[in-house]
């Protein structure tokens, strides 16, 4: 009965210690890609912004599918896309960031998101899908659109 308990025990911890070793480890950097990408669009950081995706990078917008082809062409995408933000656009928020994996090399990121002014008052919210390669070593964005909120 000791040795039935003693390999149940052992299997117990094995599986747990063996499990912990198979969390994917890319979902993790992509949410730190992620939230870096969101505190530079804050910041209106336009040049940072263009580094967290992949030229050249696809964006389907209500208007239809818009490709920057360099890394200036999506700093200045972004530049455009500020100028006509929400009126008194101030910050943003992640209410929710779901990690995907397709492959070794592909992941998608299902975020919902809300805008604030400077008196904490909700001026938008929103749902995109983003799509990230380590094509170029890092984890980088080269798809997106925005979505329905769920």
């Amino acid at each position: 009965m000791k040795k039935i308990f003693a390999a149940a025990l052992s299997l117990l911890i094995s599986s747990s210690v063996f499990a912990g070793h198979h969390e994917d480890l890319n979902i993790k950097e992509i949410k730190t890609t992620y939230q870096a990408y969101v505190d530079d669009f804050i910041n209106k950081d336009f040049e940072a912004i263009a580094n967290h995706f992949q030229a050249p990078m696809m964006q389907r917008t209500e208007e239809g599918m818009i490709v920057s082809d360099t890394p200036v062409a999506i700093s200045q995408l972004y530049r455009n896309y500020m100028e006509n933000i929400q009126d008194g656009y101030k910050y943003s928020t992640v209410n929710r960031l779901d990690v995907t994996r397709l492959s070794s090399s592909l992941y998608y990121a299902d975020a919902d998101y809300s805008r604030f002014n400077s008196k904490n008052e909700l001026l938008h919210h929103g749902r995109s899908i983003y799509f990230f390669s380590n094509a170029d070593g890092g984890w980088k964005i080269f798809s997106m659109e925005e979505v329905e909120r769920k």
